[in-house]
């Protein structure tokens, strides 16, 4: 039986590597389209999860302590956009489309492309594929 230091497993650690996806299209064949994706649990990844979420309670706490707002809720359009843009935080880069690789075009795409968001998101939470080797 092998022994690990605690560091050997750093998952987070792994996770900031990026790793190859290639896109299936809705037919299940090859989209012709790879991207490298960190894992859900990359430094990047989780900053911007805590980051957003704790904008938004700080604005919600300032909010009730002004007594003239009306008490703050969150809009499913709000939930739609967070859930898009913490999978796109997670495309490094991409081959096969024109455009740039770039945050506001991975929001775009994932936006646009339900499928792929899925794909990105579910190859991004499979941990196997970031412990490899």
């Amino acid at each position: 039986m092998a022994d690990f230091s605690i560091s050997d497993l750093n998952l987070n650690k792994q996770c900031e590597q990026p790793a190859q996806l290639d896109l299936l299209g809705t037919d299940g064949q090859p989209l012709g389209v790879s991207m490298m994706v960190l894992g859900a649990h990359a430094k990047q990844v989780q900053d911007f999860i805590t980051s957003s979420i704790n904008t938004k309670r700080a604005k919600q706490g300032m909010d009730a302590k002004d007594s003239r707002k009306k008490a703050d809720y969150t809009k499913v359009e709000d939930d739609i956009c967070f859930s898009v843009e913490s999978v796109a935080v997670r495309i490094v880069s991409w081959s096969g489309i024109t455009e740039e690789c770039k945050r506001e075009n991975a929001v775009k795409l994932c936006t646009i492309n339900a499928d792929i968001c899925s794909q990105v998101r579910e190859f991004s939470e499979d941990l196997g594929n970031f412990t490899k080797g």
